[in-house]
């Protein structure tokens, strides 16, 4: 019975995320670009990019340094990289803030090496902004880091008294099946089949109803959405089969699925993210009531897996959204 509270409530707390999603770098190169890399990898501090001092830019830092001394040893290869960046913006800055970083999101979408950029407002909250990205090599965000609309960016963040925090991850799961623009076309065809359906739904649900042209309908609006897990090390490898269960699902079932994404975070050892997205309300809701997400409930219930939900809404991002919601539009 106790078991069934705890699936329940997890329900619950998915259902009311489900309505909230309703409402709503600087470095020296020239000390790290040298023949001894690997001597010069200890230098590389918080000042390089502006990060201060906390346990989570700490650690950070102690990460992209072992990264830099492995790339001296010649033993770094052309791994990907992932990061997330939390900017703790006051309320009153919201608007400048955004303004200075669409200014810069040209600079993001022609990246050497960046192959997917998404910046996003935490929906429970009015501070929180999130940027996540994924780089073919650790080599392309550290050139990143150098452009000087970057460098302008952090200097804003640090003249207004933005507190930024760097995660750095590590890929779970299928990273191949990730995006919905690499489940190949016939995923696509039919997204777009039954957006134009909806949107035919839309058009009768509005008749005959005295209601605002722009008035946007919940259901029909996007839902997106983080879930932040703590996974005690032993049971990893059981969490990430979980996952994996229903990431299967989630491809073969659920073409309305924009991504779902599972990543470790690097610095810690029991932390791990996921992030998805959907073209509507109602796919959002039929996914975490699907028996595929309920046996990952369970599975959390029963090795003590503490997790937590944050929708939120995406603001920016790289062309592979664009692509499936432009696909939408043209059906």
């Amino acid at each position: 019975m106790a078991r069934s509270r705890g699936a329940a409530a997890m329900l619950a707390l998915c259902c009311v995320a489900a309505l909230a999603v309703a409402c709503g770098a600087r470095r020296e190169p020239t000390a790290l670009r040298g023949a001894d890399v690997a001597a010069n990898a200890a230098a590389w501090t918080p000042a390089a990019l502006r990060l201060r001092d906390s346990p989570a830019n700490a650690a950070a830092v102690r990460w992209i340094q072992e990264r830099l001394a492995r790339r001296g040893k010649g033993d770094m290869g052309d791994e990907p990289a992932y990061f997330g960046v939390k900017y703790e913006v006051p309320p009153h800055m919201h608007d400048k803030f955004m303004k200075e970083w669409m200014g810069m999101e040209k600079t993001c979408s022609k990246a050497k090496g960046l192959d997917f950029f998404q910046m996003s407002k935490t929906l429970i909250d009015n501070t929180d902004f999130w940027t996540y990205t994924e780089w073919e090599t650790f080599e392309d965000w550290m050139d990143h880091c150098e452009n000087s609309d970057v460098k302008d960016f952090i200097d804003f963040c640090e003249d207004n008294d933005i507190l930024v925090t760097l995660y750095p991850f590590e890929a779970a799961g299928d990273t191949k099946r990730e995006y919905r623009s690499a489940r190949g076309p016939e995923v696509a065809r039919r997204a777009a089949e039954r957006a134009a359906a909806r949107r035919q739904e839309q058009v009768g649900r509005r008749r005959g109803k005295d209601t605002d042209a722009d008035e946007v309908d919940p259901r029909d609006t996007t839902a997106h959405i983080a879930v932040n897990f703590h996974v005690p090390p032993s049971t990893h490898t059981e969490f990430e089969d979980a996952f994996e269960d229903i990431q299967d699902r989630v491809v073969d079932k659920e073409d309305s699925n924009r991504f779902y994404v599972l990543r470790k975070f690097a610095t810690m050892n029991h932390h791990y993210v996921l992030r998805g997205g959907w073209d509507d309300l109602d796919a959002y809701m039929d996914h975490i009531t699907s028996k595929s997400f309920h046996n990952l409930r369970q599975m959390t219930e029963d090795n003590d897996i503490e997790w937590y939900a944050e929708p939120f809404h995406v603001v920016a991002g790289s062309y592979d959204e664009g692509k499936d919601t432009m696909a939408a539009k043209r059906a």
